[in-house]
């Protein structure tokens, strides 16, 4: 049986009424206590866990991010960090390795298309 309430657009309510209630669970008159616990359960899961009075920090090199890590591990071994903000770090952490890792590729093969190019035209000289 679907829930009995009506919503002041004049349509029904589509969750299936509780056992033995003509109301859904947030619909129903005689659960306002549970509702409210269950409001303020899911709002303070759903914040977004935020870090305040944290410092900008520049991360430039490999070691930046592994320092970086060994702090952000510290500190959610420590109960000090939520999860969800170190996920995030760690991810984004991630996200840098693999842009060093392409910059770096991207210069050791401009470092070899340089060797060539003057490789080909020492030979070049010589052949003249």
């Amino acid at each position: 049986m679907k829930c009995k309430h009506i919503s002041s657009k004049g349509k029904q309510c589509s969750a299936n009424a509780g056992h033995g209630s003509l109301f859904c669970f947030f619909h129903d008159p005689e659960k306002r206590m549970e509702q409210q616990t269950a409001r303020v359960k899911g709002g303070k899961q759903g914040k977004r866990a935020v870090l305040e009075n944290v410092e900008n920090i520049r991360i430039t090199r490999m070691g930046d991010v592994v320092r970086l890590l060994n702090s952000t591990i510290n500190q959610v071994r420590k109960g000090d960090l939520d999860y969800k903000v170190a996920n995030s770090i760690a991810y984004l952490s991630g996200v840098l390795v693999k842009t060093f890792e392409g910059e770096e590729l991207q210069k050791r093969l401009e470092d070899l298309e340089e060797k060539v190019q003057n490789a080909n035209e020492l030979n070049g000289k010589m052949y003249r």
